[in-house]
C-alpha cells in the first residue's frame, strides 16, 4: 500500500513510436501487479485544494499525505477499508471504500473544525500514558539499534520528480515554452534494484544489478564563487539535488540513535523522538491503541517543544510489550530545511521469522521551488529477503559504498515488471513507456536532431550568461561565454577596455573518454594588442580521473594571483606571460591523486604599456608595472593529494567520491630547472597542506586548514616566484580558510612559513533560542587565524566572530550567505586593532558545499 500523486501530462509522441508504446502500456497493467489505485483530490468548502493532508488506513500504521496540489495516490489490495483524512484546522473524515479488481477515485471535501480552531488547553496533574510508553521504548532501544551483526537484503528504490506550475500564468509565457520541451524537462525518474550488505558497526555496500536513470543532472547553478585551489577541489560528479536518497548510503534515518545527521536536509542534526533526553525536546500524546500484524500498536503523537528547530512532528508507533518501533510518520519544520520547502518521511518495520524487527519500507515526500515552478518529489524504498548473520569474505567491505554493475542499464521491461513491487503513477507509467518503448527511435539521428533543435533554440537572455549548442548524435557540445563575463573582463582589462571572446568544445566518446578544447581571446584597443590562451585536455581513464592537459598562453598574469581585491588589478601586480605547460593527473590508488606538470614561461614586464585612466585614478603612484629584467623559467611541479579511507560510488565508466572521516593531506613540490630553453630559474619549493571538517552534532561544525612550507634552495629565484600571502581588504571578509582579515601589508617570503585557519559555524545553536531573533534564522560563526614567517620573525594572529544570514533565490537556483563579522588582530609589527567586515559565501551546488 502506497500513496502517490497523479498528474496529467501532454506527450507529443512520434507516429513511429505508437505501436511499441501501446505494447508497453499493456505490460504496465499486466496481471503481475496485484494492487489497485485509490486516488483523488482534497479541497475545502470554498473549493481550494488542501496540501499535506494525512491520508491513512484506519487502525493501521500505513499513511501518507496529499501533495502541494491536494492530490493523493494510494495503492490497495482487494478488500474493504476505512480511509482517514486528517488535517489540523479541519474536521477529520473517515470514508469507507471497497476495492475490487479496479482503480477507484475518491475526491474529498474537508470542513473547518471549530473545536480545533478554538482549542482550549486543559492541564491536569495526570501524565499522558504516552510518556510511560516512550520511557519503555528508550530502555529497550539498545536491543533494536542494529538488526544483527551482519545481514543482507534486497532494496528496490524509485525516485520521481515532477515540475508543476501551481499558479496560473499567462499564455505564450514560460509555461507554454516548458510544455514544448521534452518529457525530462517536466519529469525525472531513477529506479534501481540492489543487494545491500551490512556488517556492524557501520560497514555498508550496495550492489545494483539494475538501474534506470532518467534524471537531469544539470539542476546546479553555474554562478558560484569558490576560493579552492584547483588541485584541492574534491573529485565529484554532478548530482540532482532535487531528488532525495537514490542510493541506500545517501541517507539513514535510524530513530534509535540520539541524533540523525543529514546535511542535504538541514545544517544541524535532527533530534530523534527516542533521544535519551527526548522529554526536553518533545511532548507526547497517546492517540489510539490497535491490533495490526498480530501485535498491539500504540499510536503516539509527537509535538516539538520548540518551533524553528531541528525537530520532528507527527506520529511514532510503538509495539506494546516489546517496545520497538512499528512505524514513523514525521515531518520536519520547513523553517529549518535548507533546500526543500517540505519534507515528510514514513518508515515501516516488520517482524521477521526469528522475532527480529527489520525496516521494510521507507517513503519520502518533498518539494522545492525552481523559478515559477514547484518540484514535487517522492522516493519509495522497499527492503526484502533479509538474510541474517551471513559470512562475508575477508576484505569484502571497503570504501566502495555503492556499485552499479556494467550491465545494470540494460535491463528490459520484463525484468522491471518482475522486480518492481509497486504500481507506478500514471505519469511515471507514461514516462517509462515513452522512454523505453521508443528507445531505438530516441537513439536515431532523426530524434537526436529534433532534441538538439529544442535544446539549441536560443533565447535573448542566454547571451548574457552563455550559449551552448549540442549535437547529441555525435555527443559533442559547443559553449560560448556570455556578455556578462566578457564585459566585466573588458571593463577591468589591462590598459583599458578589452573585448573578449571565450568558449569551449567538448566531445564524449565511448566508456567515458572525453576531449575538451577551450580558448579565450581578448583585444585591447588602447595598446592594440591581442592576447589569450588555448587549452586541451583528454580524459583517458574515467574511473581513475586520468586526464592529460596542455595549455598555450600569451596573456597578462598576476604576480600574486591571490592578492586583495583592492590591489589585484594594480599594474604593479601584472606581468606578461608567454609559454606552455603540459601535465597529467591520475588517481594512483583510492584517495591518492598525483598531478605532474611541466611549465615553460617567458616572463616580461609591462612597463611599456599605456595604462587605463581608471587604474591610474584607483592606484595612483603604485600603478606602475614591476621593473625587473625579462626572464625565462622552466619548472616541474608535483602535487600529491591523499584522503585516507575515501568513500565512493562506482558506476559504469565513472567514480563518484563521497568523502571521508579523515583529513586530506597534500604535498606540492616545485623545482625551477636552469639551462633548459634558456631558463634561469634554479630553486626548490615544498608545501604541505592539511584540512578537514569536524562535526559536533547539534553544536555545529568546524573547518580547519594548515599550511607550511619552505624553499629548499633559492639559488636563482625571481621576485615573481616568491611565496605570497594575501593582503586584506578593508571591510570585505575574504575566505577565512585561505586568507587573513587584518593583514594590512602584502607579504612574501623565500623562507619557512606556517599558517593555520579555523572556522566554526554554530548553525543557529544560540540565536535560534532567542524568541525574537529565531525568526530571522541567523547563524553564529567564529574563528581564528595565525601566520608565522621565519623572515624577520614575523607573526600575525587574529580572532573573529560574526552572524550570517542564509538566502535562497529559487528563480536563479542560487543559495548564499551574507555575513557581518568583527575581527581583532595582533601582529609583531602592529598593536591590537579591530574592524567590522562584511562578506558573502555562495553555495556550490555542483559540489554540494559552501565556498568555505
Amino acid at each position: 500500500m502506497r500513496v502517490y500523486i497523479p498528474r496529467q501530462l501532454n506527450f507529443r509522441i512520434p507516429i513511429i513510436a505508437l505501436k511499441p508504446l501501446l505494447a508497453m502500456a499493456f505490460l504496465l497493467i499486466s496481471p503481475n501487479i496485484v494492487a489497485y489505485r485509490l486516488s483523488g483530490n482534497i479541497k475545502d468548502s470554498d473549493g481550494n485544494t488542501i496540501p499535506y493532508v494525512s491520508v491513512y488506513i484506519n487502525k493501521t500504521t500505513y499513511g501518507v499525505s496529499s501533495n502541494i496540489k491536494g492530490d493523493y495516490f494510494i495503492e490497495l489490495d482487494n478488500g474493504n477499508y476505512e480511509i482517514v483524512f486528517s488535517m489540523i484546522g479541519y474536521e477529520k473524515k473517515i470514508v469507507p471504500i471497497t476495492i475490487f479488481q479496479k482503480n477507484e477515485i475518491l475526491n474529498i471535501t474537508l470542513l473547518p473544525s471549530v473545536s480545533q480552531l478554538n482549542e482550549v488547553t486543559i492541564t491536569t496533574e495526570k501524565e499522558d500514558p504516552a510518556y510511560a510508553i516512550i520511557r519503555k521504548a528508550l530502555g529497550a532501544k539498545s536491543n533494536f539499534r542494529e538488526l544483527s551483526d551482519n545481514y543482507t537484503c534486497n532494496a528496490y528504490i524509485k525516485s520521481s520528480l515532477e515540475k508543476e506550475y501551481i499558479k496560473k500564468i499567462k499564455k505564450d509565457s514560460l509555461q507554454e515554452e516548458e510544455e514544448k520541451k521534452l518529457t525530462k524537462e517536466r519529469m525525472n525518474f531513477i529506479e534501481s534494484f540492489a543487494t545491500v550488505y551490512f556488517s556492524a558497526p557501520n560497514s555498508l555496500k550496495e550492489i545494483k544489478e539494475a538501474y534506470k536513470d532518467l534524471a537531469d543532472k544539470s539542476t546546479h547553478n553555474n554562478f558560484t564563487i569558490s576560493f579552492y585551489d584547483d588541485k584541492d577541489k574534491p573529485k565529484q560528479a554532478a548530482v540532482n539535488l532535487n531528488l532525495f536518497k537514490t542510493s541506500i548510503a545517501d541517507a539513514e534515518f535510524n530513530f534509535y540513535d540520539n541524533l540523525i545527521a543529514n546535511p542535504t536536509l538541514l545544517s544541524s542534526p535532527l533530534v530523534s523522538p527516542l533521544n535519551n533526553a527526548t522529554f526536553l525536546s518533545y511532548r507526547f500524546k497517546l492517540e489510539e491503541y490497535f491490533w495490526e500484524d498480530n501485535v498491539w500498536v500504540n499510536k503516539i503523537k509527537v509535538t516539538p517543544r520548540r518551533t524553528d528547530a531541528a525537530l520532528f512532528s507527527g506520529h511514532i508507533y510503538i509495539v506494546d510489550s516489546i517496545w520497538c518501533i512499528k512505524a514513523v510518520d514525521l515531518e520536519i519544520d520547513k523553517s529549518v530545511l535548507t533546500h526543500f520547502n517540505y519534507f515528510r518521511l514514513f518508515q515501516k518495520y516488520s517482524q521477521l521469522n526469528n522475532n527480529k524487527w527489520a525496516l521494510t519500507k521507507e517513503e519520502f515526500f518533498y518539494n522545492t521551488k525552481e523559478g515559477k515552478a514547484t518540484m514535487i518529489g517522492s522516493t519509495y524504498i522497499q527492503y526484502s529477503n533479509y538474510n541474517l548473520n551471513p559470512v562475508f569474505k575477508k576484505n569484502f567491505f571497503n570504501n566502495e559504498l555503492s556499485v552499479i554493475t556494467d550491465n545494470a542499464y540494460d535491463k528490459d521491461t520484463s525484468y522491471w515488471n518482475s522486480k518492481r513491487p509497486i504500481t507506478l503513477k500514471e505519469e511515471e507509467q507514461k514516462f517509462i513507456a515513452t522512454t523505453d518503448s521508443i528507445d531505438t527511435y530516441y537513439k536515431s539521428p532523426k530524434y537526436l536532431a529534433m532534441q538538439d533543435s529544442l535544446t539549441n533554440k536560443i533565447y535573448w537572455y542566454e547571451f548574457l550568461g552563455g550559449v551552448s549548442f549540442e549535437n547529441s548524435f555525435k555527443k559533442q557540445d559547443w559553449y560560448i561565454d556570455g556578455m556578462i563575463n566578457n564585459t566585466l573582463f573588458g571593463i577591468f582589462g589591462v590598459g583599458g577596455y578589452r573585448q573578449r571572446l571565450a568558449g569551449n568544445y567538448t566531445k564524449e566518446f565511448k566508456k567515458g573518454y572525453k576531449l575538451t578544447i577551450g580558448t579565450a581571446l581578448h583585444y585591447g584597443f588602447t595598446n592594440n594588442d591581442l592576447k589569450g590562451d588555448a587549452s586541451v585536455s583528454y580524459t583517458y581513464l574515467p574511473k581513475k580521473f586520468g586526464r592529460i592537459h596542455t595549455k598555450y598562453s600569451n596573456d597578462y598574469g598576476f604576480v600574486n594571483g591571490y592578492e586583495s581585491f583592492a590591489n589585484i588589478l594594480s599594474m604593479s601586480n601584472i606581468v606578461n606571460n608567454v609559454g606552455y605547460d603540459i601535465g597529467n593527473e591520475i588517481e594512483i590508488f583510492n584517495g591518492a591523486y598525483l598531478d605532474v606538470t611541466a611549465e615553460y614561461t617567458e616572463v616580461n614586464t609591462i612597463t611599456n604599456l599605456k595604462y587605463s585612466s581608471w587604474s591610474n585614478d584607483a592606484f595612483g603612484s603604485n600603478n606602475q608595472g614591476a621593473a625587473f629584467p625579462d626572464f625565462t623559467k622552466f619548472a616541474l611541479e608535483f602535487t600529491l593529494k591523499y584522503t585516507p579511507a575515501q568513500k565512493f560510488y562506482t558506476e559504469p565508466y565513472k567514480k563518484i567520491v563521497i568523502g571521508s572521516k579523515y583529513p586530506t593531506f597534500a604535498v606540492a613540490y616545485k623545482k625551477g630547472i636552469p639551462n633548459i630553453l634558456k631558463s634561469i630559474s634554479n630553486y626548490e619549493f615544498i608545501e604541505l597542506r592539511v584540512w578537514d571538517t569536524w562535526k559536533f552534532g547539534s553544536f555545529g561544525e568546524s573547518k580547519w586548514k594548515v599550511y607550511t612550507g619552505k624553499f629548499l634552495n633559492s639559488k636563482s629565484l625571481l621576485f615573481t616566484e616568491n611565496k605570497f600571502f594575501r593582503r586584506s581588504d578593508n571591510y570585505f571578509f575574504s575566505d577565512p580558510l585561505r586568507s587573513f582579515q587584518l593583514l594590512d601589508t602584502s607579504l612574501n617570503t623565500t623562507n619557512e612559513y606556517f599558517q593555520v585557519h579555523y572556522l566554526h559555524r554554530f548553525n543557529g545553536k544560540i540565536l535560534n533560542k532567542i524568541p525574537l531573533l529565531k525568526k530571522l534564522k541567523l547563524m553564529e560563526v567564529a574563528g581564528a587565524g595565525f601566520l608565522a614567517i621565519n623572515k624577520n620573525n614575523f607573526q600575525h594572529a587574529e580572532v573573529y566572530g560574526g552572524i550570517e544570514k542564509p538566502i535562497n533565490i529559487n528563480k536563479w537556483k542560487l543559495r548564499f550567505k551574507i555575513g557581518t563579522y568583527y575581527v581583532v588582530s595582533k601582529s609583531a609589527h602592529a598593536d591590537v586593532s579591530g574592524m567590522l567586515k562584511f562578506g558573502i559565501d555562495i553555495f556550490d551546488s555542483f559540489r554540494g558545499a559552501w565556498g568555505y
